[in-house]
């Protein structure tokens, strides 16, 4: 026989979801502040993300990439037209190879939405990669994809500070 402690506990614990359904509980969710941020307007963003950012990049363990490469990077975002951002990217090694062809590149393309921040980088390499974070004015971290062609070549994690 069961103890009658048991028994109640048992009972509540299943009826504990009707019960939150007929409050409404469950089906609040979040605000929408923060289910929906708003999307910046161009200006804004241009003037968010814009100017120095300086910061490290670390390769995951991928293919011919050194297991937790170490590479110092900087993207100089400048405006160019309303709403559009340009640059340029730089990468000096400290544990991580950048290689002649790959240590410099152009951002092709800067875009926010939803607050989440993508830099499009082309090397000279042939290599494209993609930084992505969430936008932030002092300080970004996320994560990157580099593709050579169609293949993988390298990828990881980045974080960077404003710097200018």
């Amino acid at each position: 026989m069961e103890a009658p402690a048991r028994g109640v506990y048992r009972l509540v614990l299943a009826f504990m979801p009707l019960a939150l359904l007929a409050n409404g509980c469950a089906l609040r969710g979040t605000p929408t502040s923060i289910q929906d941020p708003p999307a910046f307007m161009d200006g804004v963003a241009q003037k968010f993300v814009s100017g120095v950012w300086q910061g490290t990049s670390v390769s995951d363990c991928l293919g011919m990439t050194p297991c937790r490469g170490l590479k110092h990077i900087t993207f100089t975002m400048l405006p160019i037209t309303a709403g559009s951002l340009s640059g340029f990217y730089r990468c000096e090694q400290i544990t991580g190879a950048c290689d002649i062809f790959d240590d410099r590149g152009v951002i092709t393309s800067v875009s926010v939405e939803s607050r989440l921040l993508s830099v499009h980088v082309e090397l000279r390499d042939d290599q494209s990669c993609v930084f992505r974070s969430a936008a932030a004015p002092v300080e970004m971290e996320g994560r990157f994809l580099c593709k050579q062609r169609a293949i993988v070549v390298d990828r990881g994690v980045w974080r960077a500070a404003r710097s200018f």
